[in-house]
């Protein structure tokens, strides 16, 4: 039996209600050192814009659509496995994820990425929250976490 975990994509700008872009059902391997480290490890570096400059270096997305979009790209590998699903479908996993973008204001400013993680339901509190490099160190043993 495999550890489900559900991971939603949400995002605004600063000033408003974060709305929910996407629902990713994972049916294995779901927990913090499986399927949380893989999406933190997928998003440190990220940076959330609003527009896309055609002179940056960077790992950028386009806003939280967009992040959703690479990060269901980056999971995705093959038939099963990883599935979108309605964020209301919660309740069955043994993980939550959050992921949340926040737009810049401003053309020129850099949004930002928050992780929160719950064990069981989003009713408990949360055994994370913080940027995905935080995470990183927290659950990646092989920087020598716990």
């Amino acid at each position: 039996m495999g550890t489900r975990s559900h991971t939603l994509v949400i995002g605004g700008f600063p000033t408003e209600e974060p709305e929910t872009y996407v629902g990713i059902y994972r049916q294995y391997d779901g927990y913090p050192q499986g399927h949380g480290l893989d999406i933190a490890k997928f998003l440190s570096g990220m940076t959330v814009t609003n527009g896309i400059r055609t002179d940056t270096t960077q790992r950028i997305a386009n806003g939280p659509g967009c992040l959703a979009a690479q990060i269901v790209a980056h999971l995705k590998e093959s038939p099963g496995g990883i599935y979108l699903e309605p964020p209301q479908w919660l309740g069955q996993e043994e993980f939550i994820y959050e992921i949340e973008a926040i737009f810049p204001n401003d053309f020129d400013v850099s949004g930002r990425i928050f992780l929160t993680a719950w064990e069981g339901s989003k009713e408990n509190d949360p055994f994370f929250t913080g940027t995905p490099d935080d995470f990183i160190k927290q659950f990646d043993t092989s920087l020598g976490a716990t």
